[in-house]
């Protein structure tokens, strides 16, 4: 009876021992390869998670735009919890915060309603592959904190950042024009 040969064993490789290098990274700069269809699946999610957390937000400002009237009224419970916990804050101060937050609040909402607007533009904008500028320029709009409303800072900071890494991509670029 005779003994099964072994296989050959497998050529050297010109790695060396360890794993082979990753893919080359594709190149859209000479148009060969372009998949648009690729380009608009990235951009579709990071579109519309854009829009979604700027819809959030635009809830939230209009609720804070309707339901608190007095700004003062805010500060003034906060004052009274100090009250009851006996902790000792400065009066004068104290009436200084409420006299700018009653001149401030309104405008603020009123720039946070626009900005969270515009992002969701360009949220919509991104899902339907239109305007590359401004789809970023909403992008930059979610990283700016003062601008969102709510804690949607925390929401639109990572989108964001998400979106404008896509946007950036050579065959996304390419796809909006």
């Amino acid at each position: 009876m005779e003994t099964p040969t072994p296989p050959p064993p497998p050529p050297p490789s010109s790695y060396g021992d360890g794993p082979p290098p990753p893919p080359p990274r594709r190149d859209f700069s000479d148009g060969g390869g372009f998949d648009p269809n690729l380009a608009k699946q990235r951009l579709l999610a990071p579109g519309i998670a854009l829009t979604a957390a700027a819809a959030i937000g635009i809830m939230y400002i209009l609720y804070s735009l309707i339901a608190v009237t007095d700004p003062s009224q805010q500060i003034n419970q906060f004052l009274d919890i100090y009250r009851e916990m006996d902790i000792e804050f400065d009066q004068e101060l104290a009436d200084q915060w409420v006299d700018m937050a009653a001149r401030f609040q309104k405008p603020m909402l009123f720039m946070q309603l626009v900005s969270q607007c515009l992002i969701m533009a360009s949220g919509i904008s991104m899902i339907r592959m239109r305007s590359w500028n401004v789809c970023v320029a909403g992008a930059i709009l979610a990283l700016i904190p003062c601008l969102t409303g709510c804690c949607c800072c925390f929401v639109d900071l990572p989108l964001g950042i998400w979106a404008l890494v896509v946007l950036n991509d050579a065959a996304v670029k390419q796809a909006f024009t």
